[in-house]
């Protein structure tokens, strides 16, 4: 299943996200994207979770404030999420 994480801030790195997630869901793959036009990073993560199991973590970190911005989370449609 894969999860998108937008707002990042910029010089986020794939050790900060895994961290980020650390007790929510288990990272199997990540990718950043960073571009000189956004303000902000995002990350489509694979994550080793049911779709209740998904949704159960989305609902704790959407809206998080980390290194001082609102993370939103949220479950890519686009997907072989179950």
């Amino acid at each position: 299943m894969k999860i998108i994480l937008e707002k990042l801030p910029h010089d986020v790195s794939a050790d900060d996200i895994r961290e980020f997630l650390k007790g929510y869901v288990d990272v199997l793959d990540l990718e950043i994207y960073t571009s000189e036009h956004r303000d902000h990073a995002s990350a489509w993560v694979t994550i080793a979770a049911t779709h209740a199991e998904a949704h159960w973590a989305i609902g704790r970190l959407n809206g998080r404030y980390w290194r001082e911005r609102t993370v939103e989370v949220y479950i890519s449609l686009f997907s072989d999420n179950r």
